[in-house]
């Protein structure tokens, strides 16, 4: 039992130097990053596009027809399977947005996200219509690296960047990221890590076989 359990360490320590040496399955585990990762990136984006459509338009509405993107549920984020996550990361802003919204919101249907898109993608105005459809058209890959700054994507200028947030404690706890104890520095490059080679990690990694 006692070299199984070293072993486990030496691979874990070899994969990523920033894994604490001490850890089994915690919030350093590569499928709690990953859905931390999607948690972060996406509370961003919604709240980003909110912060667009409230600049496009001077009356977002109130009510059932507000123009503004609600919180998803947590399927697509809770989602940490390999296969998932590899095509999620070419899924388009548009197509992850029009997933159900949390079921807390009782005052409106569950496809509210999805209505929204439909009717900016239908927008009459020209240039709101060409912004938008530009904007959801955006894979949620393309996301990650303009938030890494591994690529500049301009229609993303004034989404909040890691580097802006991890800076910022109001911004960490907002997003849930609890940097009390010893290991606050190497979570923090951890995340760091797994966002510039979030692609290359996924596509190292091997799909679980089920035993039948």
């Amino acid at each position: 039992m006692k070299k199984n359990k070293t072993s486990v360490k030496s691979r874990r320590k070899k994969n990523n130097k920033n894994i604490p040496e001490n850890s089994l399955h915690n919030k350093f585990s590569d499928d709690n990053t990953r859905r931390k990762c999607k948690f972060i990136l996406l509370a961003y984006i919604k709240d980003f596009i909110n912060k667009k459509i409230e600049e496009k338009y001077n009356n977002i509405g109130c009510g059932v027809n507000i123009k503004k993107l609600m919180t998803l549920n947590k399927k697509q984020v809770s989602n940490s399977k390999i296969d998932f996550n590899k095509k999620f990361l070419k899924k388009t802003l548009s197509e992850i947005f029009s997933e159900p919204i949390s079921s807390r919101y009782t005052n409106y249907p569950n496809n509210k996200n999805e209505k929204l898109i439909e009717e900016l993608f239908n927008e009459k105005d020209n240039e709101k219509r060409l912004y938008f459809q530009k904007l959801f058209n955006l894979s949620f890959l393309d996301c990650v690296n303009h938030f890494i700054e591994n690529e500049k994507i301009e229609i993303l200028e004034g989404l909040t960047l890691f580097k802006e947030m991890i800076v910022n404690e109001k911004e960490l706890k907002n997003k849930n990221i609890v940097l009390d104890g010893e290991n606050s520095d190497e979570y923090l490059k951890h995340l760091e890590y797994y966002f510039k080679d979030y692609e290359e990690i996924l596509r190292r990694k091997s799909s679980r076989k089920r035993k039948n």
